[in-house]
């Protein structure tokens, strides 16, 4: 089973070839999302969405289903990675139980070196009963990247979670996540100019397998490094508010992120207004100080 497969989508259609005006689609695809599924753990405690990062999550699934049936033809089955987020816009929850339907199209693109790769945009809608048009939920252009990460054994091995740092609250007093979606171990440093975390992808997150998690991960931990930053402005009297992860853009991921080892995490704030946020992000290998992703996420913090 792809990591995408685990979130526990149910994937009710999958119809290839051109849609109805005013765009030509690659595929359209139904999914029903899991009233119980394990993606929804943690995320958020007594009022359970859909991480921003899961709507990736069945895009992926539905490019796995399409090279596993040889429909696309520079991609082999399990090695649709997404490497690039050029633009995701988030603009609707999804709640458990919700209809999705994936529209995909296949468009030209080039990498830095002029080689063509694979590269597609989409958008998401929820699909309400009743057979009434659908809202957007998401929408965005990727591009991929062909092959899987082969982390080496010491980067598999085991390592203890980093010890809370002195002078920081824990990181259960500043995000509103439990396990397995709470990502971050410990806050490093934090300022006016950004923070630095630690943060570990367990192996119990339902996107992880074999040791691996998908690259997108990367973006969820920019983004609680992100809300840990606000929460430190308003401890210890306040409580840790949901924020919203709404838009990512020029985003470089690796195809593969290992669980269970230590990675370094900087949001670095870049703009914004009122409730909404824009961070610069980078996530690096803690033992070398390989940097492993950065690109520009944005967040929107809830009233309450």
């Amino acid at each position: 089973m792809s990591a995408a497969g685990r979130a526990g989508f149910h994937l009710v259609r999958l119809d290839v070839g051109a849609a109805p005006e005013p765009m030509p689609l690659a595929a359209v695809a139904e999914l029903l999302v899991p009233a119980g599924g394990p993606i929804f753990t943690g995320h958020f405690p007594g009022r359970p969405l859909l991480p921003g990062i899961a709507h990736l999550a069945a895009l992926s699934q539905v490019l796995d289903e399409l090279a596993a049936r040889g429909q696309l033809t520079s991609s082999a089955p399990g090695h649709t990675a997404i490497t690039e987020v050029r633009k995701l816009r988030l603009r609707r929850e999804v709640a458990p139980g919700d209809r999705i339907e994936l529209r995909l199209q296949a468009i030209d693109a080039v990498d830095a070196e002029g080689t063509e790769v694979a590269a597609f945009r989409f958008e998401l809608r929820r699909q309400p009963a009743g057979g009434q048009p659908g809202q957007t939920a998401s929408e965005g252009t990727v591009r991929l990247g062909i092959g899987s990460c082969r982390w080496p054994a010491a980067a598999r091995a085991p390592q203890p979670e980093p010890a809370p740092a002195a002078g920081w609250p824990p990181v259960a007093d500043l995000l509103p996540h439990a396990p397995p979606a709470r990502l971050l171990a410990t806050v490093l440093a934090a300022g006016t100019e950004g923070i630095v975390c630690a943060g570990i992808i367990p192996a119990a997150h339902p996107l992880a397998g074999g040791g691996e998690a998908p690259g997108f991960l990367a973006i969820e931990l920019a983004a609680q490094a992100a809300a840990a930053l606000e929460a430190l402005a308003r401890h210890p009297d306040g409580h840790p508010r949901i924020g919203y992860l709404v838009g990512v853009r020029d985003t470089h991921l690796p195809p593969g992120l290992p669980t269970g080892r230590t990675l370094r995490v900087t949001a670095i704030p870049a703009g914004g207004a009122a409730a909404l946020s824009i961070y610069d992000m980078e996530v690096a290998d803690e033992g070398n100080g390989e940097r492993l992703a950065s690109g520009t996420v944005s967040t929107f913090l809830a009233e309450t």
